[in-house]
């Protein structure tokens, strides 16, 4: 009789983790939104960049040369939406505070190792950080790994 229990517990558990395998499999993108890759529908995800002119993020093409200089602007937004950070690379300065604000029902956060980690955020909440070092600050969401994004601060 404990054997039956033991078995029906483990079927119990397999079917669990399969069920959450398979979620998984559905929210994630297919091959993730990085820079140059493909995603479903057969587009590639632009290039996103702070322009000094702005301080808005534009678009340039996949192969274009990022911009020379970075943002002149102290603040900089970055949406987390659809299991994606956009834009996926920005260029600022030093001292620039860059926003992250969740837009997807999923709790995100931005984390660079050794570097910065923001706490989970529910849909509409937000979390700041500051960068006043120069350097390349590659990120993710500890969740989600897939999810990428670079700040590159000149």
């Amino acid at each position: 009789m404990a054997m039956k229990k033991a078995w029906y517990a483990f079927i119990g558990v397999v079917i669990v983790l399969g069920a959450i395998a398979a979620f998984s499999r559905s929210t994630a993108p297919e091959e993730g939104p990085v820079l140059g890759m493909p995603v479903p529908g057969g587009e590639n995800v632009p290039e996103m960049i702070v322009t000094p002119e702005n301080g808005a993020p534009a678009e340039s093409s996949p192969t274009a040369e990022p911009a020379a200089s970075p943002s002149s602007a102290t603040a900089v937004s970055v949406p987390i939406s659809n299991f994606a950070f956009a834009p996926v690379e920005i260029r600022i300065a030093p001292g620039t505070t860059v926003t992250w604000t969740n837009q997807d029902n999923a709790r995100h956060n931005a984390a660079s190792d050794g570097n910065f980690t923001g706490p989970l955020l529910a849909k509409g909440e937000s979390w700041s950080y500051t960068f006043t070092a120069r350097g390349t600050y590659d990120y993710y969401c500890t969740p989600h790994p897939f999810m990428k994004g670079k700040i590159i601060v000149e």
